[in-house]
């Protein structure tokens, strides 16, 4: 039977998203900042908490998103903060950031070329008016006296504003192409991304054939998510099902098509989303499992909770981007790993393992990739308190010095420094701490199997393979002792 070593289960977190900033120039209807009864903090990340951030994860990811809410481009410090990231992260990390695109200009362009860097770009109608109501603001229409000069030349007389300008938006993806093609790079990558409703849902395949025309890499399609109960009856697909299967699947083809006469799109281009509702058109292969870690009990662990962190502007860690719920812990108190490794997420990630979904998870939008449309669709926010940017989330215990002593006591034994029945008191002592430690009741059942005491180490066994399913040594070591 086996033995777990060390109670740091989890590896170092793969994707880190650092929330440069969380203001944003637009109020998009399907965005949960737009909703007028969320009261939160709103600012932006300062240079030396990203830097810390930025060195306690840098190492281990291999993608860095400089997005969790917000609009990147506004961050107060997004040039020193790309620059940064350009200079000090190492070889074969990608840097990602997903942005609404009106605020490109040659300058800020300029410093993305030839970097391996994915820019995602919001586009959630494919015409002037589905965009623009989709995305509401103080709109102006740029004249450009060169094209894709990058610099708007406003008509006499017309205030010049920020807002979701579709004309706008257009030219600066296709400024972006230009100065490609001008300094010989295929960097940086676009993928579009489009949040689909009845609002919006017949123009699937012109926002296919917009992202090919666009030379984007990429189209995601994502079904919207809805904060009340009157915009999820009006507009959410769940009342449109046949509607949505029908232009999907026209704009699957399209994108499959790719651009007629360009070498490099004639294969098409990548298109992901969550399948048809008559399960004619599949998620694309692998999607699911870039979510999830499925099993063949229906059992599944979340990606996302074991694989990704979320820091916010002012430090607090999120286990994702869900802005109202699943605080993890916070930077300014604990460092990264301690968090990643503490308490909160443990419990998080283990619940999610047995099918126990707290009030984050319930309505997980990636949930419409596994059918659960009706579970996914509809989020209600966390309006009863003002969402601080920086709240104290205590760890319970430090977990480092548990596993010192976890650590400790299994040396002792393995040494013959003390005998068994002490290290099983050892070993009780630590699980009054969590009852979630699985590796300490595995341990336990362990040692009272090799003490003879079968139905002892059952009972501690069968502890830890409730608590961790989908472990690989606690299923052999529950069949053995079965």
């Amino acid at each position: 039977m086996q033995l777990f070593d060390s109670l740091l289960y989890w590896g170092a977190p793969k994707v880190a998203f650092l929330e440069v900033t969380n203001h944003c120039n637009l109020r998009c209807v399907m965005c949960a900042h737009a909703q007028d009864d969320l009261r939160m903090e709103k600012g932006h990340m300062t240079m030396e908490m990203f830097e810390d951030a930025f060195s306690q994860c840098k190492d281990d990811i291999r993608s860095l998103c400089l997005f969790s809410a917000g609009e990147p481009l506004l961050a107060r410090n997004w040039d020193r903060i790309l620059q940064h990231c350009i200079e000090n992260l190492p070889k074969g990390v990608d840097i990602n950031f997903s942005t609404n695109g009106l605020l490109f200009t040659e300058q800020k362009i300029l410093p993305l070329l030839g970097r391996d860097i994915n820019i995602t770009i919001s586009i959630d109608g494919a015409t002037k008016a589905t965009y623009e109501a989709i995305r509401p603001g103080a709109f102006f229409t740029p004249v450009r006296l060169a094209p894709w000069s990058g610099k708007d030349q406003v008509r006499p007389g017309a205030v010049k504003k920020h807002g979701g300008s579709f004309e706008r938006l257009l030219n600066n993806i296709r400024l972006i192409n230009t100065l490609k093609d001008k300094y010989h790079t295929d960097k940086p990558s676009i993928e579009i991304a489009f949040a689909a409703s009845r609002d919006n849902v017949t123009e699937l395949p012109l926002i296919a054939k917009l992202a090919v025309e666009l030379r984007a890499v990429q189209l995601v399609i994502a079904q919207r998510i809805f904060f009340n109960e009157d915009d999820f009856r009006r507009c959410s697909l769940l009342f449109a099902r046949e509607l949505f299967d029908e232009n999907l699947q026209k704009a699957v083809e399209i994108c499959h098509q790719g651009r007629p006469g360009a070498v490099k799109n004639r294969g098409g281009i990548s298109i992901i989303h969550g399948g048809t509702y008559s399960s004619l058109i599949p998620p694309p292969e692998g999607l699911i499992n870039r979510f999830f870690d499925m099993r063949p009990n229906g059992r599944f662990a979340c990606r996302t909770a074991q694989e990704h962190v979320s820091i916010g502007f002012k430090g607090l860690i999120r286990a994702c981007c869900f802005i109202d719920h699943l605080f993890m812990g916070n930077l300014n108190h604990n460092t990264m790993m301690e968090v990643w490794h503490g308490a909160h997420y443990r419990h998080l990630r283990l619940d999610i393992s047995n099918g126990r979904f707290g009030d984050g998870c319930k309505n997980c939008p990636f949930f419409q990739l596994l059918g659960r449309h009706e579970a996914a669709c509809l989020r209600r926010l966390n309006t009863s308190s003002y969402i601080e940017a920086s709240p104290r989330i205590e760890q319970p215990y430090n977990i480092f010095a548990l596993n010192s002593e976890f650590q400790g006591i299994m040396d002792d034994w393995r040494h013959g420094r003390k005998a068994s029945k002490t290290v099983i008191e050892g070993l009780l002592r630590l699980w009054q701490q969590d009852n979630y430690l699985f590796e300490v009741a595995n341990n336990i059942g362990v040692i009272y199997a090799l003490t003879n005491d079968i139905a002892s180490a059952r009972q501690w066994i069968g502890k830890a393979y409730a608590i961790n399913p989908l472990d690989a040594l606690l299923q052999e070591n529950y069949n053995e002792i079965s």
